[in-house]
């Protein structure tokens, strides 16, 4: 099945966001390189992934969930604020986002602390004429790496072409590799 996902930068006015189109078995490693590629960023800084368990209770705020997938080849000793840390090449999108309207944070650069909202928007199936990831919606320039956080001002960007860049770069980085790895 193929996952629509928005992806949204919190606390941009007007909001920065994208929406792009994966497996539903993507790594959340392989999310992160795809969020990376969307933004314009360079994997500079640490990241992680806030999420819920599936079937556990609904809570309005991540930070009580206290479940991470991250890359635990990074020196952060996770098990200082967090229940449970899972493997970010292990942990699936099928296992984690399993309805629409589920949800989970992105954490990216823990210094400026900039939050993304990951909302599964739809579940469909793939088409066959279509590859995949791809993204289908720009909205806005996203702040530049290690600009200091968010910007107030607007980044303008040509919408189309930014759109055109982020879809070589998907299709470049998936060369060669199964969807879903």
């Amino acid at each position: 099945m193929i996952y629509q996902l928005k992806i949204t930068l919190r606390r941009t006015s007007p909001p920065v966001w994208r929406r792009i189109e994966v497996d539903d078995r993507t790594s959340f490693r392989s999310l992160h390189k795809l969020i990376q590629i969307a933004f314009e960023w360079y994997d500079y800084h640490f990241h992680e992934f806030q999420v819920r368990d599936p079937y556990g209770p609904k809570s309005t705020r991540f930070i009580e969930s206290r479940i991470v997938i991250g890359n635990l080849e990074t020196d952060i000793d996770y098990k200082f604020y967090v229940d449970q840390v899972f493997d970010e090449n292990h942990a699936f999108l099928c296992d984690w986002l399993i309805r629409e309207k589920d949800k989970c944070m992105y954490v990216y650069d823990f210094g400026d602390y900039w939050e993304h909202e990951i909302l599964l928007e739809k579940i469909k199936p793939a088409e066959e004429r279509d590859s995949y990831p791809r993204c289908t919606k720009v909205m806005r320039g996203a702040p530049l790496e290690d600009s200091g956080g968010i910007l107030d001002k607007e980044i303008e960007i040509d919408e189309n072409d930014e759109l055109d860049r982020i879809n070589m770069d998907f299709a470049w980085l998936y060369m060669g590799m199964d969807v879903g790895k």
